[in-house]
């Protein structure tokens, strides 16, 4: 299955412009980073735990985050140019 996913991986990275491949990965980005928010937001609703207790969604938010404003970052620096 590695194998599989490598390949298809490779593929998918070589066959895309940048422009169609920037699109799908800042989507793919920005979905991931939406639910996990939501998830963080509504956790202590759902299982009754302290609002603290989220440290593991943040550990995965934070790097989407930076991924997000480096996305918007790079967007708004081609429409500046």
């Amino acid at each position: 299955m590695t194998t599989t996913v490598t390949h298809l991986t490779t593929r998918t990275l070589l066959s895309n412009s940048y422009d169609g491949l920037s699109t799908t990965i800042g989507i793919a980005v920005i979905g991931i980073l939406a639910l996990l928010l939501l998830v963080r937001e509504f956790a202590p609703l759902l299982r009754g735990s302290a609002p603290g207790d989220t440290r593991a969604l943040d550990m995965a938010i934070v790097p989407l985050l930076i991924v997000f404003a480096t996305i918007v970052i790079a967007r708004m620096a081609e429409l500046l140019a």
